[in-house]
């Protein structure tokens, strides 16, 4: 008996084509115990930051500061571009991660002040477990 299988391609949860990314690195890590993790993603289109959770205990997020004087107001939601305001506080638990938009193409709600235009370098992560410092780890390239 000849049987046909079809194949089915999966949509990744990204777009494909991540021109940059890099790891920020806890400078302040107190034996292990910083609750996130965080990256900068670089779409080419959009840049965001990924804050994730690692921590087993739920923690509320009440503030992201990049380079000592940007706060994001947006976050990146779905792959149709939506992009919400970011509410603070955000609740946290295991595995639950947002995106804080630095860059992103114009459109409504998505304005010069909403945007931030230099390379993230530090940033701090203000939380209910205490305040975590970072800093970008090498600027890795996915496509030359």
């Amino acid at each position: 008996m000849n049987q046909t299988r079809k194949s089915h391609v999966l949509r990744p949860a990204w777009p494909e084509a991540i021109q940059a990314t890099a790891l920020f690195v806890p400078t302040n890590n107190r034996n292990g115990d910083v609750p996130v993790t965080v990256q900068f993603l670089d779409y080419a289109i959009l840049t965001v930051l990924q804050v994730t959770s690692v921590s087993k205990t739920p923690f509320i997020v009440t503030d992201l500061i990049v380079n000592g004087e940007f706060h994001p107001a947006l976050v990146f939601a779905d792959l149709a571009d939506c992009f919400p305001a970011l509410r603070w506080p955000q609740p946290m638990r295991h595995g639950s991660s947002f995106r804080a938009i630095l860059q992103a193409p114009p459109r409504p709600g998505v304005t010069l002040a909403s945007c931030y235009p230099k390379a993230p370098a530090a940033l701090v992560l203000s939380t209910s477990c205490g305040d975590f410092a970072f800093e970008a780890g090498k600027l890795l390239r996915a496509k030359p």
